[in-house]
């Protein structure tokens, strides 16, 4: 899509990223800890 010539801003189909995704829990605690942890490496919420 993106390729060499059409720049579109954030996007780049040419590199190997891996996707991330984390589930939270019904129990508030587990959850902010994990809201933690994310937010230590740079995940969104």
């Amino acid at each position: 899509m993106s390729g060499a010539e059409h720049k579109i801003p954030n996007y780049n189909c040419q590199t190997n990223s891996k996707l991330v995704g984390y589930l939270g829990d019904l129990s508030t605690r587990t959850t902010y800890i994990i809201a933690q942890l994310a937010g230590v490496f740079g995940y969104p919420q």
